[in-house]
């Protein structure tokens, strides 16, 4: 490894390319084990660095749902998604730890991610779904927008409102039975 700045190391051997930066002291926790460890927010912008979209927004997307949970607890959380500080302040983090990035070509790539990251796509399938319909040009959904209906209100995962369309990424876990699933 040869430095190449007061506080940084890259070390390229074929296409593995290792840039090692100093880790800000806001970007580690005490687990519970005693052990430190990164943020939740550093531990998923370093985990998507890399990854194509929709792999990085399962990472971001969840890690932006922790930090409204956190805050607000999971029983009040849909409340929170209208909210738009509420929002901010699930991705707040993500910017923050995405400036501490290895290289600027990282740093550009993440905030693109991280300006995408989303509390409001509750599943994994759910964000890899929004990364790869941005991917394909589609027009933006709205996430868990609520609809009313005779039978009570709806939030489906994705809704493009002008098309009439709604999308739902579930998985057949979610589904115990056929009569769940028809309904």
């Amino acid at each position: 490894i040869q430095p190449t700045a007061s506080n940084a190391r890259s070390l390229a051997t074929g296409t593995l390319r290792v840039a090692v930066r100093d880790l800000p002291p806001h970007h580690r926790t005490a687990h519970p084990s005693g052990l430190l460890v990164t943020t939740t927010a550093r531990t998923a912008v370093d985990v998507a660095a890399g990854l194509r979209l929709p792999e990085a927004l399962i990472t971001l997307d969840s890690a932006a749902r922790l930090a409204l949970r956190e805050r607000f607890g999971s029983h009040r959380l849909r409340e929170h998604y209208t909210n738009p500080r509420s929002l901010a302040y699930a991705q707040s983090a993500l910017v923050e730890a995405v400036e501490h990035a290895a290289t600027q070509f990282t740093r550009t790539a993440l905030r693109a991610q991280v300006a995408m990251a989303d509390p409001r796509r509750e599943t994994a399938l759910e964000s890899y779904s929004f990364g790869e319909f941005t991917l394909a040009g589609l027009p933006r959904p709205e996430l868990q927008a609520r609809i009313t209906t005779p039978s009570g209100d709806v939030y489906p995962d994705f809704l493009w409102r002008e098309q009439m369309v709604i999308g739902e990424a579930d998985g057949l876990l979610k589904y115990t039975s056929a009569g769940s699933l028809r309904a």
